[in-house]
This record gives structure tokens, C-alpha cells and sequence, in this order.
């Protein structure tokens, strides 16, 4: 059993890491063509308070909901 968790583990981090990847690039990319070369940083700037808030706020949504919802 602590064998299928390990692989489980493993497999489930890897398609995230993709998924990261695929995710922060395209994030990237996608506002520099629309804004064009010039506004690069300011672009990307935003996309990293975007990307920070959102774990922010990920993280309080889900004390808030351990509160609400018990699963012990």
C-alpha cells in the first residue's frame, strides 16, 4: 500500500509540474503579444501579483472551508 501512495505521489506531481509549466508559459507569452515588447515587464509584473494573490487567497479559502467543512 505505501508503495501505490509513493507512485500515486509521484505521478500526481509530475502532471502538475506540466501543467505548471504549460500554465506559466502561455500566462507569459499570451499578455507580452497582446501588450507588445515594450510593456514586457509590467506585463509580467502583473501576472506575478496575479499568480501570488491567487495562492494567497487559495490558502485562506481553504482554512476557511477546513473550518466550515470538517473532514476529521
Amino acid at each position: 500500500m505505501p508503495l501505490v501512495s509513493l507512485v500515486v505521489i509521484i505521478a500526481g506531481r509530475i502532471a502538475m509540474g506540466f501543467a505548471q509549466g504549460l500554465l506559466f508559459t502561455g500566462g507569459s507569452t499570451w499578455p507580452i503579444g497582446m501588450f507588445g515588447a515594450d510593456k514586457t515587464g509590467k506585463a509580467l509584473s502583473w501576472i506575478g501579483i496575479a499568480m501570488f494573490g491567487g495562492i494567497c487567497a487559495g490558502a485562506a479559502v481553504a482554512a476557511l472551508l477546513g473550518e466550515v467543512v470538517s473532514v476529521a
